[in-house]
């Protein structure tokens, strides 16, 4: 099947419109159904342009009709299911108003609160199928907005078999879900497949939402596999929500909250007003994690000791005898066994504390660890400093080879002309001069006529230039150009990630600032080996493309 494009007739029946959405192994697009009064539909179309074998499309159809009866508000369920020319496709309900993706940093606890409860409704109802429905990529894009606002989780149902088929026929990298949301259960030995890695990509999802960053970077998991920390939430949000966006984004699988306990939450927030202080029972742990938990010992139960008393004497004796010298040594003897006993009792009772020599190992360990990480923000720095030292010497060997050049031809020059000679040098893949103005300042500082702030403050944080360093570069390109700039003095510029990128398309393409193409920019986001963001400034859409594929590309840098 060749490549698709608006205007085409796919399946002898759907008219095609727009590209909605690209992933690792199918296009979504909008369509108008000519067998429905022309109703707009959307089409995910697995393996298009190379389409599946025979056994692979048998494989594809048999493991969708275990999703199809499923029913749940919840839930973006396709309504129709078939192949054409070898390329499997789903039809399904268009939502215009398009994914929460687009709700990333503007939406309020309430909101967020909402969101959680139709989310974990969704997911409890997938994980308590038989077998358990397990989701592998949570993520903003994955949760479309309908026409009521209700949130719909897309995308279920696509098992290993299906993504190892999709690989072998589209000889894409096979990846179970986004780096950036993975679990870091995803890269141990074992390489769990559990419902908490759902649990813990709707943590970094929420996390998102409210912050507009990503809590471990685009590694996800594995950063916190590393050692990092799970993250609070920044700003005025309420501590109990803190402490439950956390216990998801848990290290461990089983200290974080099942779907259903999430649900409850919310619940109870959306009634009362107020998040519950405890979230997560510590004796629940999801019922695919086989993990034997030692109890403690109960200890033996001692009887009370018996005080002896000497026996009364009679009152009417005439004379008193003189009592026999005791030596208590059955007394002695009795409690020495007591005390034994208790002693005994106590240490199979009390949890032991750290041997010397675990203590010891556990100290070295975080030396090492703590020095690892200095030595790894030691070297970037290196890095960087090589970088701008590199930029300075080109720059001065252009100047030198200019001023000999004239030289050479005896014209006259001036120190301006070499500069700007230089300047006019710098672009890699077109001939726009990244020739800029010197005057302008942030702050106490020379921009370099960067006057195009990201976050939208004009004070502080993050600028990008003021002209495309091109509009015709692959993705090893682009990182190549930025990393490789030296514009009036400063050679820190890279390639924005995703989320930055869509802090430019809101704060300054919006607004009308920057002079940005309409076309894709691309980011320093990967998505696959072969796959990276883009972000389309036409419509504010992100997607992940082939890395081979030419687009525009904007530096950055922060101050």
């Amino acid at each position: 099947m060749p490549s698709l494009k608006p205007n085409d007739k796919f399946a002898n029946r759907y008219l095609l419109k727009k590209l909605i959405g690209v992933g690792g192994f199918s296009q979504v697009w909008l369509a108008e159904d000519s067998k429905s009064s022309n109703l707009e539909v959307a089409i995910k179309i697995f393996a298009p342009g190379q389409g599946m074998d025979e056994k692979g499309l048998e494989l594809f159809s048999k493991e969708y009709s275990l999703v199809f009866n499923l029913n749940h508000p919840g839930l973006l369920k396709p309504t129709y299911f078939d192949d054409f020319e070898g390329s499997p496709y789903l039809v399904m309900q268009y939502c215009n108003q398009g994914s929460v993706f687009r709700k990333i940093g503007e939406i309020s606890e309430k909101g967020l609160a909402r969101f959680m409860q139709q989310a974990s409704s969704a997911l409890k109802y997938l994980h308590n199928q038989e077998p358990p429905i397990l989701h592998q990529d949570i993520k903003p894009d994955n949760f479309l907005i309908d026409n009521q606002g209700n949130y719909l989780l897309a995308d279920f149902g696509i098992s290993n078999k299906i993504r190892r088929t999709l690989t072998k026929s589209m000889g894409a990298q096979a990846s179970t879900g986004t780096l950036a949301y993975m679990p870091p259960e995803k890269f141990s030995v074992d390489k769990q497949t559990i419902k908490a890695g759902d649990i813990f990509a709707l943590g970094v999802t929420m996390y998102e939402l409210l912050t507009s960053d990503l809590p471990f970077g685009d590694n996800g998991g594995l950063t916190l596999k590393a050692g990092a920390d799970v993250p609070n939430l920044p700003g005025n949000f309420s501590p109990e929500l803190n402490q439950l966006i956390r216990s998801c984004m848990a290290k461990e699988p089983w200290d974080r909250p099942t779907a259903e306990e999430l649900e409850h939450a919310t619940a109870k927030f959306l009634q009362t007003g107020n998040w519950p202080s405890v979230v997560k029972n510590a004796k629940v742990s999801t019922p695919d994690i086989h993990k034997d938990i030692e109890q403690p010992n109960s200890g033996r139960k001692t009887e009370p000791i018996l005080q002896r008393h000497p026996a009364p004497q009679p009152k009417d004796k005439l004379h008193t005898e003189v009592p026999k010298k005791r030596t208590f040594i059955p007394e002695i003897i009795f409690g020495v066994f007591a005390v034994a006993i208790l002693v005994g009792a106590a240490s199979l009772l009390l949890p032991k504390g750290p041997s010397v020599r675990e203590i010891e190992e556990t100290r070295i360990a975080d030396s090492i660890r703590i020095a690892d990480s200095i030595a790894m923000v030691l070297a970037d720095q290196q890095r960087i400093a090589d970088s701008i030292a590199a930029a300075q010497i080109r720059k001065n060997e252009m100047i030198q080879a200019e001023k000999q050049r004239i030289a050479n031809s005896n014209a006259p020059v001036q120190a301006d002309k070499i500069t700007n000679a230089y300047a006019e040098q710098q672009h890699i893949t077109d001939n726009t001069p990244s020739v800029q103005n010197n005057e302008l300042k942030i702050g106490s500082y020379y921009a370099g006529g960067v006057v195009f702030y990201i976050d939208g403050t004009g004070e502080h944080g993050k600028v990008c230039a003021t002209k495309d360093q091109s509009s015709n570069a692959t993705w090893s390109q682009a990182n190549s150009i930025c990393n490789n700039l030296y514009i009036n003095g400063y050679g820190d510029w890279y390639l924005p990630s995703k989320n930055e990128l869509y802090k430019i398309y809101e704060n300054l393409n919006k607004k009308g600032n920057g002079g940005f193409d309409q076309y894709g920019y691309w980011s320093s986001s990967e998505y696959l080996i072969t796959n990276a963001w883009l972000q389309y400034f036409s419509t504010g859409t992100q997607q992940t493309l082939d890395k081979a594929n030419t687009y525009c590309v904007r530096a950055v840098r922060a101050f």
